[in-house]
């Protein structure tokens, strides 16, 4: 917001950083452009449950909204790191902890034969054409979930899964007939 405040627009959302059932927004347009922005989400949106205003507005006086976010991000640490630990380079390259992680596949892979190999491990992923802008954008990889496993003995399990699928290659449950 300081390089281009004129441009600028800051836009912040509880339910993905606090709580998901949480859907309440904020936005904090360029000076110039407020009133516009303002009869735009008036006529767009009604109102805001009242509810979500006032939890939203609680959380975040009493710092509740701030702990949660704190805690999730340690935790996406920690989730982060165990999976740089266990599957590592080359396959990860980002080592900014986040919730996701994105994994290169060798050659040998495609996606969709990678991720049925997974389900068939008891380990969900998501391919990359979900994720890609256009189809050469990527190479063939998958996106992993850090933080949907209940906790991290389950996501170590799943991990030690991938890496060890990584290692030794399609297993051959889609031969050519």
């Amino acid at each position: 917001m300081n390089l281009l405040p004129e441009l600028t627009f800051f836009i912040a959302g509880l339910s993905k950083a606090v709580c998901g059932g949480l859907r309440v927004a904020y936005v904090v347009p360029p000076a110039a452009l407020f009133k516009t922005v303002k009869r735009r989400i008036l006529a767009t949106h009604w109102t805001l449950p009242p509810l979500m205003a006032e939890i939203a507005t609680r959380w975040i006086n009493d710092g509740t909204a701030m702990t949660t976010l704190s805690t999730k991000k340690t935790e996406a640490e920690i989730r982060h790191r165990l999976a740089y630990k266990i599957i590592g380079a080359p396959f990860i390259k980002e080592k900014a902890a986040s919730s996701y992680v994105w994994i290169d596949l060798p050659s040998e892979w495609t996606a969709e034969i990678f991720i049925n190999e997974a389900f068939e491990n008891r380990v969900a992923v998501l391919g990359d054409g979900s994720f890609r802008v256009t189809p050469e954008a990527l190479k063939p990889g998958i996106r992993l979930c850090l933080g949907a496993a209940p906790d991290r003995q389950r996501l170590e399990t799943g991990l030690i899964k991938i890496a060890a699928m990584l290692k030794d290659g399609p297993g051959g449950s889609f031969g050519i007939i």
